[in-house]
């Protein structure tokens, strides 16, 4: 499960050090060695021992450390955090260091076990980062450092994700990315490999496959975790796809339509016409309403675009699966779309929110349709694109 030489466990780390007590069995604890990290104080009357030591029985690794660290952020400022976060980090890599200078067994890895009660997370992964590297460049070490997060962790994923990508972008590094080819690779056309490179080619980033079947990105940092991020959600929509269609192997898509496309005549002929995708959008955002509703047919979707002032408005909700609106302030304030949104509610149709404008949403939408996800498409092409692969993946998985 874990390929690092010492596991570090604080107590507040609850759920992954049950885990880890379970998977390892009979663990048995091990004579403390001199701490050399604690200062002489007489004051100090608290005798319980920062670390206690155990072997890993059925771990994979050499040494277990179970940490009495425990800040009760209840009673603390986030510099007293931060300050305790330091010490723990502190503590526990110069623990490592002496071991290796008193010991046979010699440390050349380290996994922490990352807390799972504490609220302040982007504290927590900000400074566990921080004080590793300042640590490592403070003693010179070679040691490896990694931190272990349940699954559950999402947030706190992400806040050292951020703090790992602040802290290489202000080093101003470069990144190497490196995973496993899957089969998954094996569904990629040729269209999806040229926009994978065109897309790592406009951020400065090299793709590469090698003989051990891994694809390796290289590139500035950021850029880097977005090639990354890009490839992985278009694995996601291939298999998403594969299973509509082993799903629907007989259904045709409806041919790519939009309302510019129709004549008058077409339009009484193709009254039984249906959408995959109704777009509703308001004349002021035109622009950007089109340009989605032109990547969604090169996807292969049938798509109606409605201008919320229309008089076809809800027929054209009753023959679409789903309904997109492109928010943006003059949307809201336009006083046709409360009613787009009532009747595609009354309907029982699939809605998707989209923001077109940097706007903050506080009006009747947001209690018409509470807790939905906004899919942010204003802002920089790089950001489009990142945006629409995840609309997209929303789409195909209704």
């Amino acid at each position: 499960m874990f390929q690092s030489d010492a596991l570090i466990i604080p107590l507040v780390s609850y759920g992954l050090k049950q885990s880890l007590i379970e998977r390892a069995g009979n663990i048995i604890r091990q004579e403390q060695q001199v701490d050399k990290t604690k200062k002489t104080d007489k004051s100090d009357k608290n005798l319980t021992p920062f670390f206690i030591e155990t072997t890993a029985s059925n771990l994979v690794c050499k040494i277990v450390l179970f940490s009495n660290w425990s800040p009760l952020e209840a009673t603390m400022n986030d510099d007293s955090l931060r300050e305790h976060i330091r010490k723990f980090i502190s503590k526990s890599i110069e623990y490592i260091i002496v071991k290796n200078e008193q010991s046979n067994i010699k440390i050349e890895s380290i996994a922490f076990a990352a807390p799972d009660s504490c609220k302040k997370e982007n504290i927590l992964a900000e400074e566990m980062i921080y004080e590793t590297k300042r640590q490592i460049e403070l003693t010179k070490s070679s040691l490896r450092i990694s931190f272990i997060l349940l699954p559950d962790q999402q947030t706190l994923y992400h806040q050292f994700l951020t703090a790992i990508q602040k802290m290489q972008s202000n080093d101003g590094v470069h990144a190497v990315f490196s995973c496993p080819i899957t089969n998954d690779f094996k569904n990629w056309n040729q269209y999806m490999i040229n926009t994978f490179y065109k897309y790592c080619y406009d951020r400065c980033v090299l793709p590469k496959t090698d003989d051990d079947k891994r694809i390796r990105l290289i590139g500035p940092i950021n850029n880097v975790y977005d090639a990354k991020y890009k490839y992985h959600l278009t694995n996601v929509l291939i298999q998403e796809k594969i299973h509509l269609q082993q799903l629907l192997p007989t259904t045709p898509r409806p041919r790519p339509i939009i309302r510019s496309q129709i004549t008058d005549s077409i339009s009484i002929m193709s009254s039984s016409i249906c959408y995959n995708i109704m777009l509703s959008y308001c004349q002021e955002d035109s622009i950007i309403s089109q340009r989605l509703a032109d990547r969604l047919i090169d996807e292969g979707f049938s798509v109606w675009i409605d201008l919320i002032e229309s008089n076809d408005t809800f027929s054209q909700i009753n023959k679409s699966e789903c309904i997109i609106l492109c928010i943006s302030e003059n949307y809201v304030e336009n006083k046709f779309s409360l009613n787009t949104v009532e009747y595609a509610k009354q309907m029982g149709k699939h809605i998707i929110l989209v923001k077109v404008q940097n706007y903050t949403s506080n009006d009747w939408l947001q209690q018409l349709i509470p807790n939905e996800i906004y899919f942010q498409l204003f802002g920089s092409e790089n950001h489009f694109d990142l945006q629409y692969d995840k609309l997209l993946l929303k789409i195909v998985s209704i």
